[in-house]
């Protein structure tokens, strides 16, 4: 019989919010925030530096899905604008950074950089981005030198928003589907590095433990135990119904839970099941299920949407009214 994992080592920033990206964005605002507020403190402007890469990856990331499926309408950086800022900026700090570790033209420097400054500033434009995906990778193998890990997860995040970037400037429907992996990526580097400050802060207050408790959200961390499981009802003839909002607060389940929705109409009436981004519109060209009066469908909830989309909605095609139940396993 297998042993659950110790719940120490269990990382509960990601455990709690791989279901809600909102709840993620709510949890990283509120701890850099505090972080901000401590940085007086060397040891806590430290930990910010190094986790604000990750926070701004995660957010720039998200802005680039959310602009490709049309829901953010702000501003986001182009892929050429990206690769001048690696060239011009973002290679130097990581050059410091491993620097600090490795003296510049040393053995171990040249092992990281063997071209130095050269693949990411005059390389074609597809060796730029597969140089910093290698460096990333290369980092990541000195497990002796916390900073140098720590980096490494910063460097995979530009790569994310590198790719995100080329995505968002195509047409096609896999850019969607990268968009989106680049998404689940960057949220799982970016709670590593809530996981990381967890323990950074619990050594540095490990008198008084209590007050890492200031530096984190604890209401997103934990559950209630009240979540529902089952619920029904009527949709009026000709309607759209939210069942669910996957980026609310209350939403706790993964996406592999298994959900059986059911049509319990004794009319005739098929009501059709979909994920969407508004509460309202009926379903597009994506996913969608008929269910037939008196049947039902068992979907886990990334099938039905939950990683990606804001909303499961039912919608009534019919001039009567369709009664419905469901039910999460």
């Amino acid at each position: 019989m297998a042993m659950r994992p110790w719940i120490f080592i269990s990382n509960t920033f990601y455990i709690n919010t791989v279901e809600s990206f909102k709840n993620a964005l709510i949890l990283s605002n509120d701890h850099v925030s505090k972080l901000i507020a401590n940085e007086a403190d060397a040891e806590i402007l430290a930990i910010k530096a190094a986790y604000l890469p990750l926070h701004n990856g995660f957010l720039t990331v998200q802005n680039q899905l959310n602009s490709k499926l049309g829901i953010y309408h702000g501003q986001t950086q182009t892929f050429e604008e990206i690769l001048e800022e690696l060239a011009s900026e973002k290679i130097n700090e990581w050059r410091g950074t491993v620097f600090a570790v490795f003296p510049e033209r040393s053995a171990g420097a040249k092992a990281i950089f063997p071209r130095d400054r050269e693949p990411f500033q005059s390389d074609t434009y597809d060796q730029r981005v597969e140089a910093v995906e290698s460096l990333s990778i290369t980092l990541a193998t000195y497990t002796m030198h916390p900073t140098l890990v720590t980096l490494s997860g910063t460097v995979h995040t530009y790569h994310l928003m590198l790719t995100g970037a080329r995505a968002l400037q195509q047409t096609d429907e896999g850019s969607v589907d990268t968009l989106r992996s680049n998404l689940r990526v960057a949220h799982k580097i970016m709670c590593v590095g809530l996981h990381r400050n967890f323990a950074l802060l619990l050594a540095k207050f490990i008198e008084t433990p209590e007050r890492v408790i200031d530096y984190f959200d604890l209401t997103l961390l934990r559950k209630t135990g009240e979540d529902e499981t089952s619920a029904s009802g009527t949709i009026p003839a000709g309607t759209v119904k939210s069942l669910i909002g996957y980026q609310e607060p209350g939403f706790n389940y993964s996406p592999d839970t298994i959900v059986r929705l059911k049509n319990t109409s004794t009319n005739g009436a098929n009501m059709i099941v979909f994920p969407s981004n508004t509460e309202t519109d009926p379903p597009g060209a994506g996913t969608q299920y008929m269910v037939p009066a008196g049947g039902y469908i068992d979907k886990t909830f990334a099938e039905l949407g939950s990683v990606t989309f804001l909303f499961l909605c039912i919608q009534n095609i019919n001039a009567m009214e369709v009664s419905w139940q469901i039910e999460i396993q």
